[in-house]
């Protein structure tokens, strides 16, 4: 399996947050190493994309404590999420209430399990996360690897969410573009 984290084009490097370098602490919950991301923020690097990394680390922390109406707060009920993998596990899921019970059935099979941020991209309109949900199951460890690209809505709320297989980066890629145009016409512009 091809590593995600090798395959981030370079134009993007700048918007690319590793959080490879985490505490144990960290590692174990699946919070964003928040020492490193708000250090960015603090020196101004781009205040518009604080909304994106408030949601993930919600996000991660309610997760990782099995607080399951916080997920539900950070939804827009029209919520619609497309499973773009070749062996879709969720195909399209509509609705708020919907998605977030597609986490409680995973917490209900694997109790320890765990969203894990490897790299963490942001635009105001949302954010590309690749990582990976871990834990056990039956004895057993498992890993699903996964890219996931989220548009929040004016609200700052999450109105869509695109998932993909590690070696669909291009395609997460280009999708996360789609909420960013303006950052990438400016990077061409002479």
């Amino acid at each position: 399996r091809k590593q995600a984290s090798a395959q981030v084009p370079k134009s993007h490097d700048s918007n690319v947050i590793p959080l490879r370098s985490i505490s144990n602490e960290e590692r174990a919950t699946g919070v964003p190493a928040a020492p490193v991301i708000d250090l960015r923020f603090a020196a101004g690097e781009d205040e518009s994309r604080a909304a994106s990394l408030t949601v993930m680390r919600q996000f991660t922390s309610s997760v990782a404590s099995g607080h399951w109406d916080p997920v539900l707060a950070l939804c827009s009920p029209a919520l619609v999420e497309q499973d773009h993998r070749p062996l879709a596990v969720l195909g399209t899921t509509r609705g708020a209430e919907a998605w977030v019970r597609n986490f409680r059935v995973l917490a209900d099979l694997a109790p320890d399990s765990r969203y894990r941020v490897d790299h963490f991209r942001s635009t105001a309109r949302g954010f590309c996360s690749v990582g990976v949900w871990n834990g056990t199951r039956e004895g057993g460890l498992y890993e699903l690897p996964l890219v996931a690209v989220i548009e929040l809505d004016e609200q700052n709320r999450i109105s869509r969410a695109d998932i993909y297989d590690a070696d669909q980066l291009e395609r997460a890629v280009a999708r996360f573009e789609e909420l960013a145009p303006t950052c990438t016409r400016s990077r061409s512009a002479p």
